[in-house]
């Protein structure tokens, strides 16, 4: 991984010389994939299945990240959403792009939430979620 990252600085310091620029690229491109190869192969010593470590997550983990996550996105997309309305008014008819991300945002987390929701409340019911259509 050290020659890797080595790699990937030296070709990356090419780029700012314009005759070297395009092999600085190429090198850094090169040398971005030896460092993802070289760090897989640190925590995988064989492909077998059977050597694959265990990532496995809990449901309340999952749950808890996914509710910070969530948060956070209806706390930004509203500000995307605002700032969008801004950029408009003051002329720039890009702002457009933030207003219909901030609004997609907003529309996905509330469905996921409102699925993560019904999920937990079916759980503490005593139901199955997964059997229900």
């Amino acid at each position: 991984m050290i020659v890797a990252l080595i790699i990937t600085v030296g070709f990356g310091a090419l780029i700012a010389y314009p005759p070297l620029s395009i092999v600085g690229a190429i090198g850094l491109v090169g040398g971005t994939i030896l460092f993802a190869v070289t760090a897989t192969w640190t925590v995988r010593k064989s492909w077998d299945p059977s050597n694959w470590p265990d990532v496995s997550v809990s449901e309340e983990v999952s749950m808890r990240r996914f509710r910070r996550l969530a948060i956070v996105e209806f706390i930004l997309a509203p500000l995307l959403i605002g700032g969008g309305v801004w950029n408009v008014a003051t002329g720039d008819l890009g702002g457009w792009v933030n207003v219909t991300l901030g609004i997609v945002i907003l529309l996905v987390f509330a469905n996921a939430w409102r699925a993560m929701e019904k999920t937990q409340r079916e759980k503490a019911a005593g139901t199955d979620p997964k059997a229900t259509p």
